[in-house]
């Protein structure tokens, strides 16, 4: 997993190291910060963990499905009675919840950005105008249909849950 982190990091600039001494003087640089950049930074470190939320749903999905793989393996093997049987069902149930609730912030999030571009428009210029508005209710949309389609998950994977707890979930 580490490496996969400094891969990046060499490929996609994450952040500047703020520990080195010519950038860790002192906080100046956001004593005359904005208002709209202080609500871009709050809505930004909300969405960053409700990103890192996301990905560890998948991680449950992953190892939902690798449950599912060993329950499939552990029914052909000689000694099947005598070994715990894993529980994919209630791994992909959980996935299923944190994507809901961490899909609906990120949601919120993009309601939030879509008004505050009606209420600050004019700090652009006018070529850019129509370009960010439609941006902006394309993102919306976006986070919209992907809490549908996340909801409709989560109904079909409580819906498997209660029926047969015990067998692997497929497409999650």
């Amino acid at each position: 997993m580490f490496s996969v982190y400094y891969r990046l990091k060499g490929v996609v600039h994450i952040a500047r190291d703020n520990f080195k001494e010519e950038n860790n003087t002192s906080n100046k640089e956001f004593d005359n910060i904005s208002q709209i950049d202080k609500d871009d930074l709050y809505l930004l470190n909300i969405q960053a963990e409700a990103q890192i939320f996301m990905i560890y749903s998948y991680m449950l999905q992953y190892v939902s499905t690798l449950q599912g793989i060993e329950v499939i393996r552990l029914k052909y093997s000689e000694n099947y009675e005598s070994q715990p049987e894993p529980d994919p069902d209630k791994t992909a149930f959980e996935a299923a919840k944190i994507q809901v609730l961490f899909q609906s912030i990120l949601t919120q999030i993009s309601v939030t950005q879509y008004g505050r571009f009606y209420e600050h428009y004019e700090q652009l210029n006018a070529d850019q105008i129509n370009v960010a508005r439609f941006a902006t209710y394309e993102i919306l949309l976006g986070n919209i249909v992907s809490v549908i389609s996340y909801l409709l998950n989560y109904i079909g994977v409580k819906n498997i849950y209660k029926v047969d707890h015990n067998s692997p979930i497929y497409g999650d």
